[in-house]
């Protein structure tokens, strides 16, 4: 038997067939600082439906999504990948606030909720979302093909 790499795509995505099964609702949680932010500004620097989804399901549900515009081009070699997914989540989180902090309509934000994720590959480098489909499909292959990774998230 010979070890080969595989070089076919990896399979497509479809969608399930037949109805989406949801867990059933809860009461939201009942904690002193989940009913503070209830009453509070809340920001989500990010227009991922998986990240509001996220603190739905902790009983955030009225908040607003204000996406960051931080430039993530951050030089990689200046940090630990670890440090790097920080310091961009930080970066979204301060300029989502500063641009809101003044905000005449809705005042001041009662918190900013940022966050970054990015896949470090065996070798120490830092994935980030692909930039088109066949960067996405790259990235796959690489992390089918060549073994371990880690996903580092942070949040603000």
């Amino acid at each position: 038997m010979t070890d080969s790499i595989p070089t076919d795509p990896p399979p497509a995505y479809t969608a399930p067939s037949g109805p989406i099964l949801r867990p059933p609702q809860r009461p939201p949680l009942n904690l002193p600082a989940l009913n503070l932010l209830r009453s509070r500004r809340v920001i989500l620097a990010s227009a991922s439906p998986r990240r509001r989804a996220l603190l739905a399901q902790i009983g955030l549900t009225n908040i607003e999504v204000i996406p960051s515009t931080f430039p993530e081009t951050l030089d990689k070699s200046k940090y630990t990948p670890f440090e790097y997914v920080s310091e961009t989540a930080h970066g979204k989180c301060q300029e989502v606030y500063i641009r809101e902090l003044d905000n005449k309509e809705k005042g001041e934000p009662g918190v900013v909720i940022a966050a970054d994720t990015v896949i470090v590959d065996k070798d120490g480098r830092v994935l980030e979302k692909p930039k088109s489909r066949e960067d996405h499909l790259g990235m796959l292959r690489t992390l089918r093909d060549y073994g371990g990774h880690q996903v580092c998230v942070e949040c603000w």
